[in-house]
């Protein structure tokens, strides 16, 4: 198996610049939204696989639940592609709330 031309275009490109190691932590206790323009579709495409990585869950299409707190390495990315504004980042605990 060899990666296609096309694939290795794709791993030039300047948007991998966030692609960051991870190790997601076991306590399930941050949710993080955000609003990334439809213009930036790349950096919203991003965004879903780094968070995915970190071991987020997809509630809706804008709104991640997983473990906290995120790496810093994460925050330095998503400030450096200028998405860090567009997003919010909530602790979350489960209450019985009944």
């Amino acid at each position: 198996w060899t990666v296609a031309r096309k694939g290795l275009e794709r791993l030039r490109r300047p948007e991998r610049i966030g692609r960051i190691p991870h190790q997601p932590a076991k306590t399930k206790n941050m949710m993080v939204l955000y609003d990334v323009p439809e213009s930036a579709k790349k950096k919203r495409d991003w965004l879903r696989s780094e968070l995915t990585m970190l071991g987020f869950t997809m509630l809706q299409q804008s709104n991640w639940f997983g473990p906290g707190p995120l790496p810093r390495e994460f925050i330095e990315a998503a400030n450096a592609m200028n998405v860090l504004s567009c997003m919010r980042f909530f602790s979350v605990k489960e209450e019985d709330i009944i």
